[in-house]
């Protein structure tokens, strides 16, 4: 199980300033940022649960495009996030533009 409390363990890392890369809205998702090589960030977003789900990630940077590196699918953007649906026990890899 886990080490710690989720919501309580947020709450310590926020208090210090320590905020996540990419916000997860609407599942058990697990998502990470890395610099691309060709520009841009990656998020790779990990489904920790049996069942599909829809999640809304919101980078905490500013993003022109986001693109679902497996299915090559452009992901609108609603304002500053996007939407995807990460199959059961599955992971998603998104390219984000930065504006020019």
């Amino acid at each position: 199980g886990d080490v710690g409390e989720p919501a309580m363990v947020l709450g310590l890392t926020g208090e210090a300033g320590v905020e996540p890369q990419v916000v997860v809205s609407g599942g058990t998702v697990s998502a990470m940022a890395r610099r691309s090589g060709a520009g841009g960030w990656l998020i790779f977003a990990f489904n920790l649960e049996r069942s599909p789900v829809r999640v809304r990630l919101q980078p905490r940077w500013r993003t022109e495009q986001a693109e679902d590196l497996f299915t090559g699918a452009e992901l609108a953007l609603h304002g500053d996030g996007f939407e995807l649906e990460i199959e059961g026990w599955g992971v998603a890899v998104v390219h984000c533009a930065e504006p020019a």
